[in-house]
Order: C-alpha cells, then structure tokens, then sequence
C-alpha cells in the first residue's frame, strides 16, 4: 500500500539516493531474471555480455533520474502515476498506469509459474490503483477514478477475482518465455527506462548552461529513443514467437 502524503511528512528520513537503489533493486525479479539464459545464449557471449552491462547501466541513471525528481515543483510525488500526472498531464497519468498494471499482471503470472506465489510484493501498483479508488471519495483532489468502491467486501472481491485471473491465466500459458517478453516490452521497458528520461527532460533539471547538461540531454535522448525501439521490437518478436508457438502447444497443456 502506498504511504499517505502526510505520514511521510513526519517518517521518511531517506534520500533520493535511497530511493533511487530501491528503484534500481525492484527489477531484480524472476521475471526479469528467467529470460537471461536464453537472451544469452541468443546473442552469444560478446554481445549478451555487453547488452546485460548496458542495460544494467541504463537501469542505474533511469533510477537516479526517477529518484530525484520525487520532490519535483514543489510537492513530493510517492508514485510513478501522480509524477506523470504532474509534469505530462491527464495522459501521462493514464499512460503510466497502463503500462504499470500490464508489467504487474505479466509479473504474476511469471512468478506463478516459476514460483507459485505472487500474493505481496508485484500486485502493489494493482492494489495502490484499488486503494485510490477507495479513497476518491475523501480525497477527490488527487483522484482519477470515475466510481467509488470504499468498504471491504468489495476489496476482497476485487482481490479475489485479480488473483483468480492470474492463477487462470498461468495455468494456461504454455510458453512462458514468450510472454515474459512481451510484457517487459509493453510494461517494464517503458517503465524503467523510457519514462525516466522523459520525465527528467520535461521537468528542465537539465542544466543548460554546464558541461554536465550538455552531456545529459542528448543521453537522456538517446536512451529513450534506443529502448523505444527495443520496446516495440521485443512486442513483435514476443507476438510472432507466440503465434509459432500457438501451432505446437494447447492451453492449460499442462494441467
């Protein structure tokens, strides 16, 4: 569950740096993890070695720009959605909460394959979306919801029916890999990497006037321009990988 603003007025005592590790450490997941032997072996040593690094460092700056802009024109902003909300507008809002609940559902599903837990740590930025609206009807500044649901029962229903889905969904899924794939591009790699630097370009923290900016701002760019297209590269690749694999395998193969 996301913090309250004013709670964290009074209890958070860490940094933006702080933040920025935690931000980097979250895709450390199994979803994240499982595809690498193949990646690997896909690319060969040369390339996947340096891919890896590039990505890892590319995931360490999008994390530092992320973490810095948390108390961004005045206000602290505790989640991707309202940072979005703020410096891009209604759409940069729905946009990240897009991208979030496919990267959530993807990572369940992943992690009831390969593990068969996913009931903590990936179904927060689906929680956090209920717990908004739950909450609009006290705090209707901050929410973008058009219908209230504010008791309990209806919280364990949304939960229930979320995780039935999940559980349904990885029974039937017979290429695990494939789908991995394409919800890190749709979810992850947007998340991470993307919106990031966009965020970090539109919000002017680049120095203009320093040797440091000048630097930054076309970097920012191209990391956004590159995983842009790895983006919408891996969501083909991950498509047409699904569709060969249609022909050979059944759903709930498995079960």
């Amino acid at each position: 569950m996301e913090v309250g603003r004013e709670e964290t007025e009074e209890s958070g005592k860490g940094t933006w740096k702080h933040a920025a590790f935690h931000v980097a450490t979250t895709i450390a997941t199994p979803a994240a993890y499982a595809p690498l032997p193949f990646a690997l072996a896909s690319l060969g040593w040369p390339l996947g070695v340096t891919s890896l690094v590039s990505a890892t460092l590319a995931t360490w700056y999008s994390s530092f720009l992320i973490a810095s802009l948390w108390k961004w024109n005045g206000e602290k902003y505790l989640t991707y959605r309202h940072l979005a909300h703020s410096i891009f507008g209604f759409w940069g809002y729905w946009s990240i909460a897009f991208f979030q609940q496919v990267a959530s559902l993807g990572n369940n599903i992943a992690i009831q394959i390969a593990a068969g837990s996913s009931l903590k740590i990936y179904c927060r930025p689906t929680y956090a979306c209920f717990e908004e609206t739950r909450g609009s009807k006290s705090n209707k500044s901050t929410s973008h919801f058009p219908f209230p649901l504010r008791n309990r029962p209806a919280q364990l229903i949304f939960t229930s029916i979320f995780m039935v889905l999940v559980t349904l969904i990885a029974a039937a899924m017979p290429f695990f890999g494939d789908f991995v794939s394409i919800c890190g591009a749709i979810g992850f790699t947007p998340l991470d990497f993307v919106f990031p630097v966009l965020a970090y370009l539109k919000a002017g923290r680049t120095a203009n006037n320093s040797k440091l900016g000048l630097l930054m701002r076309p970097l920012n760019i191209l990391i956004a321009t590159w995983f842009s297209i790895v983006a919408i590269l891996g969501c083909i690749g991950a498509v047409r990988f699904i569709m060969a694999d249609i022909k050979n395998y059944n759903f709930f193969h498995d079960m």
